[in-house]
């Protein structure tokens, strides 16, 4: 996406948090806040494809955004960041566990403000209980900056200069749709070979469902991400997601 100068892209954060063909170790600090998780009972019928992607935001749905936005990216959302933070907390990988994997769209508006989401069914009510454990422990704050790290200097070198991130791991705090489990906000600093310099901002909101797990995905430029669009998304997704 590009506005006034800025080409960035930010996918699923354990898949490519990155500029567009920049290079830069990122380092910086991350902390986890204080919340229960999210408790799942056990469910024996996973959804199938038709309900899992009508979980998804809807850009038909007035109630999902307002208007001003569009999917023109022609790219869906892959599932990467719980098996990634599985590899990284040495607790092995629930991939062979999956039943199914449904992206949504990207979807963006004119100010470069990103929306990406996913939504995963498992074999098992146990598989998405052990891994929403893992978001809302002590080392997952850890363990998402160093995939933030790894990919970010996985990227391609000489478009733009990434600064140090900060991170936070929140779990559920009580507050709002119980099937929020943990939300991931952070930020960075990004300085183009021009001399611009602006901040970026993200948060990977994950969410559960009927032996479902989900991830919406929210990034801006300059500014964090529009409250009102993110409340809307949020609201949505965990409806349908309850409903599963």
């Amino acid at each position: 996406m590009r506005s006034g100068g800025r080409t960035w892209v930010i996918g699923a954060l354990a898949c490519s948090v990155v500029l567009a063909g920049c290079t830069s170790t990122v380092r910086g600090s991350a902390t986890a806040a204080d919340g229960p998780s999210a408790a799942r009972s056990a469910v024996s019928t996973p959804p199938d494809v038709a309900h899992l992607e009508a979980a998804l935001p809807q850009l038909s749905d007035v109630a999902d955004l307002p208007g001003g936005w569009s999917d023109g990216f022609g790219v869906a959302t892959d599932d990467w960041t719980r098996p990634a933070l599985t590899d990284c907390l040495g607790a092995g990988t629930s991939t062979a566990d999956r039943l199914l994997v449904r992206g949504g769209k990207i979807l963006g508006d004119q100010y470069d403000h990103r929306v990406q989401s996913m939504v995963v069914s498992y074999r098992s009510q146990q598989v998405v209980d052990d891994d929403n454990a893992m978001l809302t422990s002590v080392a997952a704050a850890a363990c998402f900056t160093q995939i933030f790290e790894e990919q970010t200097e996985a990227a391609h070198p000489g478009e733009a200069d990434l600064g140090p991130v900060t991170l936070m791991v929140a779990p559920h705090d009580g507050s709002g749709p119980s099937n929020v489990v943990a939300t991931v906000s952070g930020s960075f600093t990004v300085t183009r070979p021009t001399g611009e310099v602006f901040p970026a901002y993200f948060d990977l909101v994950f969410l559960t469902g009927r032996m479902t797990e989900a991830q919406l995905i929210l990034q801006s430029p300059g500014a964090p991400f529009p409250s009102d669009a993110r409340e809307r998304l949020i609201a949505a997704m965990t409806q349908r997601l309850a409903a599963l």
